[in-house]
């Protein structure tokens, strides 16, 4: 069974991410507050927990709270816990870091607590104490604490989302995680990786991606980061079942952004409107398993593709890929 270290390394071949490598490794070990910047979908919480897992606490609870989806008025008891002194007694509801006991609490979406909240959570951090809310007695704490935000400090600092004093109290060490169009070096092993874990998931067997759909994933940007990225190998791993991945089992947006990338190339290379949409009506065509495939790609209906396959006398071009047959005339005429 392959380390953490190990699954992290192979899917971090990039000089963007071999930086990231190195600070993980230096730190990971130790107790220190960490700072992870990145934007949503870059993989912060993957990585908290391969620090986690590569550190002294692996063997303790991983905790991990989406701060953003806290209700507002329980943020507080959320992270701290409450105590409540009623007749019969003192209630108390534990919060994550009593919960993170000997482990770790990674809070994404930090900057969207309270400036208050913010400051207690930093200062549990840098003294390992705390008070539940409501609570006199000062309780220790013994875990390490992992933040996510999706902007750099010194673009929250202005806006006071994250302040200088809570930062300097929160984490000496701040990691930056690249967007996935700054590391397209690692796409294709974690694309096969995302395949591998598919196949698992579903049962299927495919075995990869052509070149052609590779080609497309990687001059896609990826707006999504790695969560777009693992949804798509989810979906084309559905779509393409016991084969290779084609084009056409690409979602339809990465499609026609591809198609419209090769038109602006085209236009831009002086070629006339009957010569580019020949042109995309074949790369469709070629990148897809059926017609009904390609005219989607298009945003027009089977039968204006017919009409147009006939009008640029396209069938010997293609040879007997999507060869139009008189059942398919026959039709497109009725």
């Amino acid at each position: 069974m392959k380390t953490p270290l190990q699954m992290l390394s192979e899917t971090s071949q990039s000089p963007a991410m071999q930086t990231v490598l190195k600070s993980i490794t230096g730190i990971a070990t130790s107790d220190l507050g960490i700072l992870l910047v990145g934007e949503p979908g870059t993989g912060k919480e993957w990585i908290a927990r391969k620090i986690h897992q590569m550190g002294s606490r692996s063997t303790g609870r991983f905790i991990s709270v989406d701060c953003t989806s806290l209700p507002p008025g329980l943020v507080e008891q959320e992270i701290f816990g409450l105590e409540q002194f009623t007749p019969n007694g003192v209630t108390v509801d534990e919060g994550v870091l009593e919960d993170a006991e000997g482990g770790t609490v990674f809070l994404s979406g930090f900057s969207s607590l309270p400036l208050e909240v913010q400051m207690k959570v930093a200062r549990a951090g840098a003294h390992q104490k705390f008070h539940r809310v409501g609570g006199r007695k000062e309780l220790w704490y013994n875990g390490r604490t992992i933040v996510a935000v999706n902007q750099a400090p010194s673009e929250n600092l202005p806006t006071g989302l994250l302040q200088k004093d809570i930062l300097n109290r929160l984490s000496p060490i701040v990691i930056e995680l690249p967007p996935l169009r700054k590391r397209r070096e690692d796409l294709l092993a974690l694309l096969n990786l995302f395949i591998s874990q598919t196949n698992e998931r579903y049962g299927a067997t495919v075995r990869g991606i052509t070149p052609e759909a590779l080609k497309i994933c990687l001059t896609y940007t990826w707006p999504g980061n790695i969560r777009e990225l693992r949804n798509m190998a989810e979906y084309a791993v559905i779509m393409a079942r016991n084969q290779l991945i084609l084009p056409a089992h690409l979602p339809l947006q990465m499609q026609s952004t591809h198609l419209r990338n090769r038109l602006r190339g085209s236009f831009r290379k002086g070629k006339s409107v009957a010569a580019v949409e020949k042109y995309l009506i074949l790369e469709a065509l070629r990148s897809s398993s059926t017609k009904k495939e390609a005219a989607e790609q298009l945003g027009i209906s089977v039968r204006t593709l017919t009409n147009r396959l006939e009008q640029y006398d396209l069938d010997e071009e293609l040879g007997n890929h999507h060869r139009v047959d008189e059942d398919d005339r026959t039709r497109s005429k009725r």
